[in-house]
């Protein structure tokens, strides 16, 4: 009896005990259950400030572009436009060129806005890789014709028989009158399985033709090389690609066994490209230390390209430059010149010391925007101002003919055969000179050892 009367007694007790709990406290579970509560309304909350901030316009004058005055003036001119403009209306192409115009109002020629499209073609050509038919397109300022300016070696356009100079007149049926020829581009890139049939114009034989060609994988050819004679090697890089590393170690190491022992490498009318890749070819060619550094727009270094392998050439080596030699190429003159690894012979480079980044957007379209100033090692600053060459020769129009012809012709390469066959010519390593020299007088008389 006893023991029945403890065990009520323990059982009040333990009910009291959870009716106090329940008055004055929490369970451990129901706790939990409260802290999750407050996190999701938390990430809930986080996630509705965000999407406001990006999609619903910002208040503010309408000097900006994102506030909702900005908005309001927009869907005010689109209604007019839909009421009373006569002709059909593109309305990708009017959203397409609203963003063309903000970037365009920074009024800076380097900031560009890419549709998806042209942003993915863009990737390729700096990749060095593409589906195409292997030829590279610009367009005739006099009559706006798209042409044909080059065809890569062993590509399906050669192989069809198409001619650097011929004329595109229709593409698989559709004129290309009153084209871009980013529009031309596009339209050959349009089925990257397919065949593209092209109708084409022959001006040097007065004749049109017509061709079907297969698009297949393309790898841009940006290093062309051979041996001038039994011991200089030439190497020209046409612009600075995802796949000119490469390219560049195949040629150097074919002019290696044939017998080379002094290099030109030809920068001329090399527009730039890819950082990385004239970084890459950098650091075989000085020694270890920096091959460019940027500031941001704040003063700031951000980001320093080193070269940590102290090999360099080993042989003389001569750069050949010009006014149309930019950007990359211009990073790759400044540190064979800072260095003292090289002579630079040709005339004033370009003068593009700006980098620019690009940002793809949520649609797969991106915009460029400058970013930085780049500083050659030693920290000269040459946007605008270019780089002076070592040697100063004018550059005259090539000469027509044979190869052998227009290297004859050639009186910057000439001059570099010169000096390479002279005793006069800078050794790698040697410091470069106090002051620039202007002729190959004032260079003999600075240089010469």
């Amino acid at each position: 009896m006893m023991r029945n009367i403890f065990r009520r007694k323990k059982h009040e007790i333990k009910k009291a005990a959870e009716e106090k709990g329940r008055l004055f406290g929490v369970p451990a579970s129901v706790k939990q259950s409260y802290f999750m509560g407050g996190v999701v309304i938390t990430l809930l909350i986080v996630a509705l400030f965000y999407f406001a901030y990006m999609m619903i316009p910002v208040f503010g004058g309408a000097s900006r572009p994102d506030t909702i005055q900005t908005v309001k003036k927009a869907k005010e001119i689109q209604r007019l436009v839909d009421k009373y403009y006569l002709f059909d209306i593109d309305e990708q192409a009017e959203t397409d060129y609203m963003y063309v115009g903000q970037i365009a109002a920074l009024g800076d020629k380097y900031s560009a806005y890419y549709t998806k499209e042209q942003y993915a073609s863009l990737k390729d050509s700096l990749n060095g890789e593409y589906m195409g038919i292997g030829v590279t397109i610009m367009q005739r300022l006099d009559d706006e014709a798209i042409v044909i300016s080059d065809v890569s070696e062993d590509s399906p356009a050669e192989k069809a028989g198409i001619k650097p100079e011929d004329i595109i007149r229709e593409i698989n049926g559709s004129s290309t009158e009153g084209l871009t020829s980013s529009d031309v581009s596009n339209m050959i890139r349009a089925d990257e399985d397919g065949t593209i049939e092209l109708v084409l114009y022959r001006e040097a034989e007065k004749k049109e033709y017509s061709v079907s060609v297969t698009m297949d994988e393309i790898e841009l050819h940006t290093v062309n090389s051979h041996m001038l004679n039994d011991a200089i090697g030439y190497l020209q890089i046409t612009q600075f690609t995802g796949v000119t590393k490469d390219q560049y170690d195949e040629a150097f190491s074919a002019l290696k066994k044939a017998g080379m022992k002094s290099l030109i490498i030809d920068l001329r009318d090399n527009p730039g490209g890819l950082v990385d890749s004239a970084c890459d070819i950098l650091s075989g060619i000085v020694p270890k230390g920096d091959l460019v550094y940027q500031e941001d727009k704040a003063g700031k270094q951000i980001f320093n390209y080193k070269n940590d392998d102290d090999s360099t050439l080993g042989i003389p080596l001569v750069l050949l430059v010009n006014s149309g030699s930019a950007s990359a190429a211009e990073i790759f003159t400044g540190a064979v010149k800072d260095y003292g690894e090289g002579t630079v012979i040709g005339e004033q480079t370009f003068g593009k010391g700006i980098v620019q980044n690009y940002f793809q957007l949520s649609d797969g379209s991106a915009v460029r925007l400058t970013v930085t100033k780049y500083f050659t090692p030693k920290g000269n600053d040459i946007h605008k101002k270019g780089i002076s060459p070592d040697v100063a020769v004018e550059e005259e129009q090539p000469a027509k003919g044979d190869e052998a012809t227009a290297a004859s012709a050639d009186k910057q390469l000439q001059k570099a055969i010169e000096l390479l066959n002279s005793d006069h010519l800078t050794q790698p390593g040697s410091p470069p000179p106090l002051q620039e020299a202007r002729t190959p007088e004032e260079f003999l008389k600075v240089r010469g050892t």
